[in-house]
Protein backbone atom coordinates (compact mmCIF):
# COMPACT_ATOMS: atom_id res chain seq x y z
CA UNK A 1 0.00 0.00 0.00
CA UNK A 2 1.35 2.82 -0.77
CA UNK A 3 1.48 6.39 1.60
CA UNK A 4 -0.59 8.17 0.17
CA UNK A 5 -3.35 5.71 1.20
CA UNK A 6 -2.13 5.15 4.13
CA UNK A 7 -1.70 8.69 5.62
CA UNK A 8 -6.03 8.59 4.89
CA UNK A 9 -6.08 5.91 7.65
CA UNK A 10 -6.64 8.22 11.06
CA UNK A 11 -5.42 5.28 13.42
CA UNK A 12 -1.95 5.43 11.08
CA UNK A 13 -1.64 9.68 11.25
CA UNK A 14 -2.02 9.73 14.66
CA UNK A 15 0.59 6.57 15.88
CA UNK A 16 2.93 7.60 13.20
CA UNK A 17 3.24 11.60 14.82
CA UNK A 18 3.07 10.15 18.36
CA UNK A 19 5.76 8.14 17.57
CA UNK A 20 7.44 10.54 16.25
CA UNK A 21 7.11 13.08 18.60
CA UNK A 22 8.24 10.55 21.56
CA UNK A 23 11.31 10.31 19.79
CA UNK A 24 12.33 13.48 18.61
CA UNK A 25 11.68 14.23 22.24
CA UNK A 26 13.17 11.40 23.86
CA UNK A 27 16.41 11.21 21.58
CA UNK A 28 17.01 15.50 21.82
CA UNK A 29 16.99 15.36 25.88
CA UNK A 30 19.47 12.34 25.57
CA UNK A 31 21.74 13.94 23.44
CA UNK A 32 21.93 16.81 25.11
CA UNK A 33 22.15 15.51 28.46
CA UNK A 34 25.34 13.17 26.81
CA UNK A 35 26.89 16.26 25.55
CA UNK A 36 26.16 18.03 29.11
CA UNK A 37 27.81 14.92 30.73
CA UNK A 38 30.87 14.92 28.85
CA UNK A 39 31.13 19.05 29.39
CA UNK A 40 31.15 19.06 32.75
CA UNK A 41 32.73 16.13 33.99
CA UNK A 42 35.15 16.00 30.84
CA UNK A 43 34.14 11.96 30.39
CA UNK A 44 33.85 10.17 27.52
CA UNK A 45 32.59 7.10 29.20
CA UNK A 46 30.29 8.96 31.17
CA UNK A 47 28.98 10.50 28.23
CA UNK A 48 28.40 7.37 26.25
CA UNK A 49 27.29 5.13 29.56
CA UNK A 50 23.59 6.79 29.70
CA UNK A 51 23.05 4.88 26.65
CA UNK A 52 24.25 1.93 28.44
CA UNK A 53 22.08 2.36 31.32
CA UNK A 54 19.32 3.34 28.89
CA UNK A 55 19.49 -0.09 26.45
CA UNK A 56 20.91 -2.43 29.13
CA UNK A 57 19.91 -1.35 32.26
CA UNK A 58 15.88 -2.26 31.81
CA UNK A 59 16.40 -5.41 30.76
CA UNK A 60 16.56 -6.34 34.58
CA UNK A 61 12.69 -5.24 34.64
CA UNK A 62 11.59 -7.08 31.65
CA UNK A 63 9.01 -9.12 33.89
CA UNK A 64 7.47 -5.85 34.53
CA UNK A 65 7.33 -4.21 30.84
CA UNK A 66 5.90 -8.01 29.89
CA UNK A 67 3.20 -8.10 32.94
CA UNK A 68 2.46 -3.71 32.11
CA UNK A 69 2.00 -4.56 28.09
CA UNK A 70 -0.48 -7.57 28.50
CA UNK A 71 -2.64 -6.20 31.55
CA UNK A 72 -3.05 -2.79 30.61
CA UNK A 73 -4.94 -1.69 27.36
CA UNK A 74 -2.04 -0.46 25.08
CA UNK A 75 -3.80 3.18 24.41
CA UNK A 76 -4.16 3.58 28.22
CA UNK A 77 -0.66 2.07 28.63
CA UNK A 78 0.84 4.34 25.96
CA UNK A 79 -0.79 7.72 27.58
CA UNK A 80 0.25 6.53 30.56
CA UNK A 81 4.42 6.22 29.95
CA UNK A 82 4.11 9.55 27.57
CA UNK A 83 2.56 11.32 30.64
CA UNK A 84 5.43 10.13 33.25
CA UNK A 85 7.56 10.59 30.50
CA UNK A 86 7.31 14.26 30.84
CA UNK A 87 7.24 14.56 34.93
CA UNK A 88 10.45 12.38 34.52
CA UNK A 89 11.66 14.47 31.93
CA UNK A 90 10.41 17.82 34.28
CA UNK A 91 12.10 16.59 36.92
CA UNK A 92 15.49 15.94 35.03
CA UNK A 93 15.83 19.43 34.10
CA UNK A 94 15.05 20.55 37.61
CA UNK A 95 17.90 18.50 39.23
CA UNK A 96 20.43 18.16 36.32
CA UNK A 97 23.29 20.33 37.64
CA UNK A 98 23.15 19.15 41.05
CA UNK A 99 22.26 15.46 41.20
CA UNK A 100 23.58 12.67 39.01
CA UNK A 101 21.47 10.21 40.04
CA UNK A 102 18.45 12.04 39.01
CA UNK A 103 20.32 11.91 35.46
CA UNK A 104 20.62 8.06 35.94
CA UNK A 105 17.50 6.99 37.13
CA UNK A 106 15.85 9.42 34.25
CA UNK A 107 17.43 7.41 31.58
CA UNK A 108 17.01 4.23 32.84
CA UNK A 109 13.32 5.30 33.12
CA UNK A 110 13.14 6.28 29.62
CA UNK A 111 14.56 3.77 28.27
CA UNK A 112 12.33 1.58 30.49
CA UNK A 113 9.62 3.22 28.72
CA UNK A 114 11.15 2.63 25.13
CA UNK A 115 10.53 -0.71 26.03
CA UNK A 116 6.90 -0.08 26.38
CA UNK A 117 6.05 2.01 23.79
CA UNK A 118 7.43 0.00 20.87
CA UNK A 119 6.18 -3.38 21.81
CA UNK A 120 2.72 -1.77 22.34
CA UNK A 121 3.16 -0.29 19.29
CA UNK A 122 3.57 -3.74 17.06
CA UNK A 123 0.66 -4.65 19.40
CA UNK A 124 -1.59 -1.83 18.20
CA UNK A 125 -0.31 -2.53 14.44
CA UNK A 126 -1.20 -5.79 14.92
CA UNK A 127 -4.56 -5.16 15.80
CA UNK A 128 -5.73 -2.01 13.89
CA UNK A 129 -4.42 -3.09 10.75
CA UNK A 130 -5.51 -5.87 8.14
CA UNK A 131 -3.28 -8.33 7.19
CA UNK A 132 -3.50 -7.34 3.33
CA UNK A 133 -1.68 -3.67 4.80
CA UNK A 134 -0.49 -4.88 7.86
CA UNK A 135 3.88 -5.08 6.16
CA UNK A 136 3.42 -2.04 5.08
CA UNK A 137 1.59 -0.19 7.72
CA UNK A 138 4.42 -1.33 9.87
CA UNK A 139 7.15 -0.90 7.59
CA UNK A 140 6.02 2.80 7.33
CA UNK A 141 4.98 3.46 10.71
CA UNK A 142 8.91 2.74 11.40
CA UNK A 143 9.82 5.84 9.48
CA UNK A 144 8.70 7.62 12.32
CA UNK A 145 11.17 6.24 14.66
CA UNK A 146 13.88 7.05 12.27
CA UNK A 147 13.50 10.41 11.37
CA UNK A 148 12.41 11.00 15.14
CA UNK A 149 15.72 9.84 15.81
CA UNK A 150 18.04 11.48 13.64
CA UNK A 151 16.11 14.96 13.78
CA UNK A 152 15.97 14.60 17.43
CA UNK A 153 19.63 14.48 17.36
CA UNK A 154 20.50 17.07 15.36
CA UNK A 155 17.47 18.95 17.39
CA UNK A 156 19.17 18.50 21.02
CA UNK A 157 22.93 19.32 19.92
CA UNK A 158 21.60 22.51 17.92
CA UNK A 159 19.44 23.56 21.50
CA UNK A 160 21.91 22.41 23.89
CA UNK A 161 24.28 24.85 22.06
CA UNK A 162 22.13 27.64 21.60
CA UNK A 163 19.84 27.27 25.18
CA UNK A 164 22.02 25.10 27.31
CA UNK A 165 20.69 21.90 28.75
CA UNK A 166 17.87 22.59 31.02
CA UNK A 167 16.16 25.29 28.31
CA UNK A 168 16.44 22.02 25.84
CA UNK A 169 14.57 19.88 28.11
CA UNK A 170 11.96 22.00 29.43
CA UNK A 171 11.22 22.65 25.39
CA UNK A 172 11.34 19.01 24.58
CA UNK A 173 9.92 17.65 27.34
CA UNK A 174 6.11 18.95 26.27
CA UNK A 175 6.20 16.74 22.81
CA UNK A 176 5.89 13.85 24.94
CA UNK A 177 2.16 15.55 26.24
CA UNK A 178 1.65 15.70 22.21
CA UNK A 179 2.14 12.68 21.99
CA UNK A 180 0.06 11.61 24.71
CA UNK A 181 -2.58 13.46 23.30
CA UNK A 182 -2.63 11.98 20.02
CA UNK A 183 -2.54 8.56 21.48
CA UNK A 184 -6.03 9.44 23.15
CA UNK A 185 -7.67 9.10 19.66
CA UNK A 186 -6.96 5.62 18.44
CA UNK A 187 -9.45 2.42 18.89
CA UNK A 188 -9.21 0.88 21.78
CA UNK A 189 -7.94 -2.84 21.88
CA UNK A 190 -8.12 -5.21 24.91
CA UNK A 191 -5.98 -6.99 26.49
CA UNK A 192 -5.63 -10.88 25.60
CA UNK A 193 -7.85 -13.02 28.47
CA UNK A 194 -5.87 -15.81 29.74
CA UNK A 195 -2.13 -14.36 29.18
CA UNK A 196 -1.67 -12.48 32.23
CA UNK A 197 -0.28 -15.74 34.57
CA UNK A 198 2.98 -15.96 32.27
CA UNK A 199 3.38 -11.93 31.62
CA UNK A 200 6.11 -12.00 34.85
CA UNK A 201 8.21 -14.89 33.35
CA UNK A 202 8.42 -13.23 30.02
CA UNK A 203 11.35 -14.96 28.65
CA UNK A 204 9.87 -18.34 29.32
CA UNK A 205 6.60 -17.44 28.12
CA UNK A 206 8.66 -16.41 24.49
CA UNK A 207 11.01 -19.96 24.46
CA UNK A 208 7.45 -21.71 25.22
CA UNK A 209 5.84 -19.66 22.07
CA UNK A 210 8.67 -20.61 20.23
CA UNK A 211 8.61 -24.38 20.98
CA UNK A 212 4.75 -24.43 19.86
CA UNK A 213 5.79 -22.72 16.91
CA UNK A 214 9.52 -22.97 15.08
CA UNK A 215 9.28 -20.86 12.30
CA UNK A 216 8.93 -17.97 14.71
CA UNK A 217 12.65 -18.78 15.59
CA UNK A 218 14.17 -17.88 12.22
CA UNK A 219 12.58 -14.35 11.51
CA UNK A 220 13.04 -13.30 15.75
CA UNK A 221 16.75 -14.18 15.44
CA UNK A 222 17.41 -12.12 12.03
CA UNK A 223 15.31 -9.15 14.08
CA UNK A 224 17.67 -9.68 17.25
CA UNK A 225 20.66 -10.38 15.17
CA UNK A 226 20.11 -7.21 12.85
CA UNK A 227 20.11 -4.92 15.93
CA UNK A 228 22.97 -6.61 17.81
CA UNK A 229 25.37 -7.53 15.12
CA UNK A 230 24.61 -4.28 12.53
CA UNK A 231 23.39 -1.91 15.05
CA UNK A 232 26.18 -2.61 17.64
CA UNK A 233 28.78 -2.07 14.65
CA UNK A 234 27.17 1.10 13.24
CA UNK A 235 27.54 2.70 17.02
CA UNK A 236 31.02 1.86 16.92
CA UNK A 237 31.73 2.38 13.13
CA UNK A 238 30.09 6.29 13.39
CA UNK A 239 32.73 7.67 14.69
CA UNK A 240 35.84 5.33 14.91
CA UNK A 241 35.60 4.59 11.05
CA UNK A 242 35.87 8.95 10.60
CA UNK A 243 37.55 9.63 13.20
CA UNK A 244 40.46 6.98 13.86
CA UNK A 245 40.36 4.72 10.61
CA UNK A 246 40.39 7.50 7.98
CA UNK A 247 41.53 10.42 9.93
CA UNK A 248 39.56 12.63 9.12
CA UNK A 249 37.95 15.89 10.63
CA UNK A 250 34.77 15.86 13.42
CA UNK A 251 32.49 16.91 10.58
CA UNK A 252 33.32 13.29 9.00
CA UNK A 253 31.72 11.91 11.71
CA UNK A 254 28.11 14.06 11.01
CA UNK A 255 28.99 13.08 7.16
CA UNK A 256 28.50 9.17 8.51
CA UNK A 257 25.63 10.00 10.57
CA UNK A 258 23.81 11.34 7.39
CA UNK A 259 24.71 8.18 5.17
CA UNK A 260 23.43 6.22 7.86
CA UNK A 261 20.41 7.80 8.24
CA UNK A 262 20.28 7.99 4.42
CA UNK A 263 20.71 4.24 3.64
CA UNK A 264 18.00 3.64 6.57
CA UNK A 265 15.51 4.99 5.21
CA UNK A 266 15.92 4.80 2.09
CA UNK A 267 16.27 0.72 2.71
CA UNK A 268 12.57 1.05 4.74
CA UNK A 269 11.06 2.48 1.69
CA UNK A 270 12.71 -0.16 -0.51
CA UNK A 271 11.00 -2.97 1.28
CA UNK A 272 7.53 -1.49 0.18
CA UNK A 273 7.83 -1.06 -3.00
CA UNK A 274 5.69 -3.18 -5.44
CA UNK A 275 9.18 -4.99 -7.25
CA UNK A 276 10.64 -5.86 -4.12
CA UNK A 277 7.51 -7.73 -3.15
CA UNK A 278 6.59 -9.33 -5.91
CA UNK A 279 9.61 -10.23 -7.20
CA UNK A 280 10.02 -13.71 -6.94
CA UNK A 281 14.38 -14.16 -7.98
CA UNK A 282 14.80 -11.93 -4.90
CA UNK A 283 17.33 -12.98 -2.21
CA UNK A 284 16.06 -14.58 1.01
CA UNK A 285 16.28 -12.85 4.14
CA UNK A 286 18.49 -15.14 5.38
CA UNK A 287 20.84 -14.45 2.43
CA UNK A 288 20.15 -10.76 2.49
CA UNK A 289 20.94 -10.91 6.21
CA UNK A 290 24.44 -12.89 4.84
CA UNK A 291 25.17 -10.34 2.54
CA UNK A 292 24.73 -7.71 5.22
CA UNK A 293 27.91 -8.82 7.33
CA UNK A 294 29.80 -8.51 4.27
CA UNK A 295 28.76 -5.53 3.56
CA UNK A 296 29.41 -4.48 7.04
CA UNK A 297 33.08 -5.61 6.83
CA UNK A 298 34.30 -4.15 3.70
CA UNK A 299 34.18 -0.28 5.59
CA UNK A 300 36.14 -1.19 8.56
CA UNK A 301 38.68 -2.91 5.94
CA UNK A 302 39.31 -0.72 3.12
CA UNK A 303 41.24 2.83 3.93
CA UNK A 304 39.62 5.32 1.10
CA UNK A 305 37.24 7.84 2.01
CA UNK A 306 36.08 7.42 -1.49
CA UNK A 307 35.18 3.74 -1.09
CA UNK A 308 34.31 3.83 2.33
CA UNK A 309 31.43 6.15 2.17
CA UNK A 310 29.39 4.40 -0.25
CA UNK A 311 30.10 0.98 0.76
CA UNK A 312 28.63 2.37 4.30
CA UNK A 313 25.57 3.40 2.99
CA UNK A 314 24.87 0.08 1.23
CA UNK A 315 25.91 -1.83 4.50
CA UNK A 316 23.05 0.41 6.07
CA UNK A 317 20.49 -0.57 3.34
CA UNK A 318 20.69 -4.05 3.57
CA UNK A 319 20.62 -3.84 7.21
CA UNK A 320 17.35 -1.69 6.87
CA UNK A 321 16.69 -4.49 4.18
CA UNK A 322 17.18 -7.30 6.72
CA UNK A 323 15.62 -6.30 9.59
CA UNK A 324 12.17 -4.51 8.06
CA UNK A 325 11.98 -7.81 6.75
CA UNK A 326 12.66 -9.86 9.65
CA UNK A 327 10.04 -7.36 11.19
CA UNK A 328 7.21 -8.20 9.04
CA UNK A 329 7.18 -11.99 8.88
CA UNK A 330 7.77 -12.07 12.66
CA UNK A 331 4.26 -9.41 12.89
CA UNK A 332 2.71 -11.72 10.22
CA UNK A 333 3.48 -15.10 11.90
CA UNK A 334 2.88 -14.45 15.37
CA UNK A 335 -0.39 -14.84 17.12
CA UNK A 336 -1.71 -11.47 18.24
CA UNK A 337 -2.26 -12.80 22.24
CA UNK A 338 1.72 -13.51 22.12
CA UNK A 339 2.69 -10.27 20.21
CA UNK A 340 3.67 -8.41 23.43
CA UNK A 341 5.33 -11.62 24.72
CA UNK A 342 7.55 -11.41 21.57
CA UNK A 343 8.00 -7.95 21.10
CA UNK A 344 9.09 -7.18 24.81
CA UNK A 345 12.05 -10.23 24.51
CA UNK A 346 13.53 -8.36 21.24
CA UNK A 347 13.02 -4.97 22.64
CA UNK A 348 15.28 -5.84 26.16
CA UNK A 349 17.12 -8.53 24.37
CA UNK A 350 18.15 -6.73 21.44
CA UNK A 351 19.51 -3.27 22.91
CA UNK A 352 21.26 -4.97 25.56
CA UNK A 353 23.27 -6.95 23.14
CA UNK A 354 23.49 -3.74 20.99
CA UNK A 355 25.44 -2.35 24.04
CA UNK A 356 27.17 -5.03 24.94
CA UNK A 357 28.80 -5.62 21.12
CA UNK A 358 29.74 -1.66 20.97
CA UNK A 359 31.40 -1.78 24.40
CA UNK A 360 33.53 -4.83 24.28
CA UNK A 361 33.68 -3.83 20.00
CA UNK A 362 35.19 -0.58 20.49
CA UNK A 363 37.32 -1.88 22.65
CA UNK A 364 38.80 -4.71 21.41
CA UNK A 365 39.14 -2.58 18.03
CA UNK A 366 41.62 -0.26 20.12
CA UNK A 367 43.63 -2.77 21.10
CA UNK A 368 43.95 -5.56 18.56
CA UNK A 369 42.60 -4.04 15.28
CA UNK A 370 39.28 -4.03 13.29
CA UNK A 371 40.12 -7.63 11.41
CA UNK A 372 39.95 -9.89 14.45
CA UNK A 373 36.62 -7.93 15.93
CA UNK A 374 34.75 -7.90 12.40
CA UNK A 375 35.48 -11.61 11.54
CA UNK A 376 34.37 -12.45 15.05
CA UNK A 377 30.79 -10.67 15.12
CA UNK A 378 30.70 -12.73 11.23
CA UNK A 379 31.53 -15.96 12.80
CA UNK A 380 29.12 -15.59 15.93
CA UNK A 381 26.16 -14.35 13.71
CA UNK A 382 26.54 -16.93 10.85
CA UNK A 383 26.80 -19.37 13.74
CA UNK A 384 23.50 -18.49 14.96
CA UNK A 385 22.17 -17.83 12.03
CA UNK A 386 22.43 -21.60 11.02
CA UNK A 387 21.34 -22.56 14.40
CA UNK A 388 18.23 -20.64 13.80
CA UNK A 389 17.50 -22.15 10.47
CA UNK A 390 17.77 -25.94 11.83
CA UNK A 391 15.67 -25.09 14.92
CA UNK A 392 13.18 -23.43 13.29
CA UNK A 393 12.90 -26.41 10.56
CA UNK A 394 12.77 -29.27 13.28
CA UNK A 395 9.24 -30.83 13.97
CA UNK A 396 7.03 -29.34 16.97
CA UNK A 397 7.78 -32.39 19.33
CA UNK A 398 11.27 -32.42 18.45
CA UNK A 399 11.80 -28.69 19.55
CA UNK A 400 10.19 -29.23 22.89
Amino acid sequence: MKIQALVRISPFKRMWSAMFLSMLCSFAIMIAVSIHLFHGFHSTLLASGIYAVQFGLPVLFVGLAGWLCQRVTPVRLLITVEVLSFIAFATLATWIETLLPIIVLTVFLRGFAEIIIKSTRAKLVKHLFSPAILTDANTWMMTSYYLGSALGGALGAWLYDRYGVQATIYLCAPLSLVAATLYRGLPAVETAQGAQENATRVFSSCLQLLARQPQLVRPLTVLTLSVVVFQGAHLIARSWIPMTHLQLSQSGVGVFHCVSVFGIFLGALFVTTAWFKNNEASLSNDQTFTLGLAAMAVPFLITSAFFVIPAYFVFMFIFEVAFMRAYNELLMETPAEDISVVMVTFHSLAPLGMALVAVTGGYAIDHVGALPVIAGLVIFAFFILCSARWLSTRPVNAVQ
